[in-house]
């Protein structure tokens, strides 16, 4: 029997020497084991966003302690981010960045800035690690897979996912005899 595994985000992404991780907040609730992780990781990554009303997400979560939290960057159409929350990170040094291409989603328009940014700051980015739990609705969730499956074409940086059910760790969980019949192949679309 295969002996179980813990799988720890922070561990495997930001406890190696000089990690160049860049963390990404969507507009969802920060909280429990998911605002563990971004006290953890916050000052580890070499940039920080916040797409749209992911900055209010942020303020929500971190309180009188947003002092400490400022994101590099804030991008998106800003339909849902308060006028206040923007005007008051731009004083505080954060680059805003307005997307109002309705063709891509937020998100997709924070990895291309991301993109642009890297590149013109000649930044090494290892992983973009984004705050999302967009599963409670499907538009959502299948925009949010999209993105992480374009993005590899245009970013070329692996982006992954952490949520809250992703977060913590998977304590006695074993993949003893689970058979997947997607490896070594792709989800684009017909190739499954």
């Amino acid at each position: 029997m295969a002996s179980a595994k813990c799988w720890d985000p922070e561990v495997i992404l930001f406890k190696k020497n000089e990690p160049r991780n860049v963390i990404m907040i969507l507009n969802q609730p920060i909280q429990g084991e998911t605002l563990n992780f971004l006290n953890g990781v916050w000052n580890k990554a070499i940039l920080k966003m916040c797409v749209d009303g992911g900055a209010e997400a942020l303020v929500r979560a971190v309180g009188q302690r947003i002092d400490s939290f400022i994101p590099d960057y804030l991008t998106g159409d800003f339909d849902s981010v308060s006028k206040d929350t923007l005007e008051s990170f731009k004083a505080k040094g954060t680059v805003v960045v307005h997307t109002p291409d309705q063709d891509n989603t937020d998100f997709t328009k924070a990895l291309m800035v991301l993109k642009e940014v890297s590149g013109s700051r000649s930044l090494k980015v290892d992983h973009v690690v984004v705050l999302c739990s967009s599963f409670d609705r499907v538009d959502h969730m299948m925009a949010m897979f999209n993105t992480l499956h374009t993005s590899m074409e245009f970013l070329r940086v692996p982006v992954c996912s952490a949520s809250s059910w992703a977060i913590p760790s998977l304590g006695s969980w074993a993949p003893a005899g689970i058979k997947s019949p997607l490896r070594n192949t792709s989800l684009a679309n017909g190739a499954v």
